[in-house]
């Protein structure tokens, strides 16, 4: 379990690099150390890297009160490193973890996060519509809507399924109209939805 909580660790330090220099610039890099500084929670953490438990299963795995493991759950799922879709399993958000690594690798030059390796028109609409992770403003050109919107579906994973509001929650990270910007998601086939269920389709081979 040692092993596993030093990976939890690695999975977002592990290729920082010069960029560890900056960490005070980084939210998101912050709550991620500080929801992991307790010994107990890094243990919670790693046992749920491992799969999905509820509150009981983990205490007893781990030898630790229940109300402790469900302290710790709180505060996991706050940080965004764990969710629930239920209240009462829990899975690591692996997701959320990948987005806290191009929040840190991709901040070089102050280009908003995920633009690394893009043309030159893309990465002028991105620095004119997104501020670190925040969309400033829709836009209303067709064209450049559609690379803003490209830069925001990256926070959801090819086939996971995603419930409307949890759709609504990520999109609302990065700007308030969550409705406008789902609907934009389904209209253009980024995204596709069946009965409230929202899912990125996986890209032929």
């Amino acid at each position: 379990m040692a092993a596993v909580a030093r990976g939890i660790l690695g999975a977002i330090t592990g290729h920082l690099g010069e960029e560890a220099r900056h960490m005070a610039d980084h939210p998101a890099l912050l709550t991620f150390f500080r929801a992991l500084a307790d010994e107990e929670r890094l243990r919670v953490a790693a046992r749920l890297v491992a799969g999905q438990a509820d509150a009981e299963l983990i205490a007893s795995e781990l030898g630790l009160r229940r109300q402790d493991v469900q302290r710790h759950l709180a505060l996991l799922v706050e940080s965004g490193l764990v969710r629930s879709e239920d209240g009462r399993q829990y899975c690591w958000d692996t997701a959320t973890v990948q987005q806290m690594k191009r929040a840190v690798l991709h901040r070089r030059d102050d280009l908003p996060e995920g633009t690394t390796g893009l043309d030159d028109e893309r990465r002028k609409v991105l620095r004119a519509f997104i501020k670190g992770e925040q969309i400033t403003s829709i836009p209303v050109d067709g064209r450049k809507k559609v690379i803003v919107l490209e830069w925001l579906l990256e926070r959801f994973e090819y086939g996971r399924r995603y419930p409307e509001r949890e759709v609504n929650d990520i999109i609302k990270r990065h700007h308030p109209d969550s409705a406008t910007l789902r609907r934009e998601f389904v209209d253009r086939g980024m995204m596709q939805r069946d009965a409230g269920i929202y899912w990125r389709p996986t890209p032929p081979d």
